[in-house]
């Protein structure tokens, strides 16, 4: 099989994605859920999960729909999973 990925690694992979397209921290994030900065790496890697609340505050802070994020497309284009890393600080 190929690879397949959880609901979970799709979503953290289109935030990271789109983080790197709008130029925004994982500081900056996790300052504007209430979270630290490692707490959200968990989320953005896949290891902890994204709830809801947490979903709609960031597609708010990048400007996108949250149905944007949940779509296993836009983790398959350029600058998600496998593109540049985004900045912690």
């Amino acid at each position: 099989m190929g690879n397949t990925h959880t609901p979970n690694q799709i979503v953290a992979a289109n935030i990271r994605a789109e983080m790197g397209r709008h130029r925004i921290t994982q500081s900056t994030v996790a300052a504007h859920l209430g979270i630290s900065q490692p707490a959200l790496s968990g989320r953005l890697s896949g290891r902890t999960s994204i709830d809801v609340d947490d979903l709609f505050a960031i597609s708010e802070l990048i400007g996108v729909a949250p149905a944007d994020l949940l779509t296993p497309a836009a983790a398959s284009s350029p600058g998600a999973a496998g593109g540049p890393a985004v900045p912690s600080g």
